[in-house]
């Protein structure tokens, strides 16, 4: 805990990228790079789900899954969702418990929710909502960046919340998969997606985290900035340009090119193309 607070202060509080390479350790990228893929990567899924148009088929397939295991129907009203990073290890969840209403499901093995508990022990909170009305409804889950077999234990379920029903997990496979499928432990069902390493977006994202390796650990002028990929050499040389810059300047700059009408957040009832294999 210490640790992933430690680094989220160094990666949110220097004043620039610049300083920041110069006052850690020289190759400190290297430690990090496995927390990253890791507890980072509960952070790229949340702007990927939130974001990325392809993700709106993963979250319509997950809570279909979690209305058929529960047997429950959604309110037709909820047709907007957001994802948001979870867990006392964060400072984002500090204004979390205001975003809903209520928690789904109110009730396990005769059991209410403690909401704060859910709060600070879960790593992920879906929250739909209404965007006329004030109807918002949580729901938690667990996210596994590297080890993503763990979610198919019964003994990692025993040590997370009840109330905590599903989860993403990054799992070894070359078949460029990504599947569903669902465990239950303790009478309580759990809805999992699992992204294989080989799938584009863990891939993606292993490539960006490694070229923003090379930036902290060789600098900005010692290898060749171009990858043959036009979108990701913009956006690498769009870095390296304002790598002295306030990062809030640098998000800004990047937020420029996000167009808001691209924005995903909507349920919808299409098929699941990306999904290559469901599994029950």
């Amino acid at each position: 805990m210490y640790y992933h607070n430690n680094l989220e202060y160094k990666l949110y509080n220097y004043d620039t990228l610049n300083s920041m390479r110069g006052t850690l350790p020289l190759n400190f990228f290297n430690s990090l790079e496995q927390y990253l893929k890791n507890w980072g990567f509960q952070y790229f899924l949340v702007n990927f789900l939130n974001y990325d148009k392809s993700a709106s088929f993963i979250v319509n397939e997950l809570i279909q899954r979690l209305s058929i295991e529960y047997d429950v129907t959604f309110s037709e009203n909820l047709t907007d969702y957001k994802f948001y990073i979870s867990g006392s290890d964060s400072k984002l969840t500090i204004d979390l418990k205001d975003r809903f209403t209520t928690i789904f499901p109110l009730e396990l093995n005769n059991q209410k929710a403690n909401i704060q508990s859910m709060i600070d022990r879960s790593d992920i909170c879906l929250i739909l909502f209404n965007p006329n009305t004030n109807e918002k409804v949580g729901i938690f889950g667990e996210v596994e960046g590297l080890k993503g077999n763990k979610l198919k234990r019964e003994s990692y379920w025993n040590a997370k919340p009840d109330f905590s029903i599903f989860s993403f997990g990054v799992i070894d496979g070359q078949n460029k998969q990504i599947y569903f499928q669902d465990l239950r432990v303790n009478n309580i069902n759990k809805i999992q997606c699992f992204f294989e390493t080989s799938n584009p977006i863990i891939k993606d994202f292993w490539h960006t985290l490694s070229y923003i390796k090379l930036l902290f650990n060789e600098g900005i002028y010692e290898y060749n900035l171009y990858t043959k990929d036009e979108e990701f050499d913009f956006f690498l040389n769009l870095i390296v340009k304002n790598w002295s810059n306030d990062v809030e300047i640098l998000l800004n700059n990047i937020l420029q090119y996000i167009d808001g009408k691209e924005l995903i957040g909507k349920l919808i009832n299409e098929q699941l193309p990306i999904i290559t294999n469901l599994q029950a």
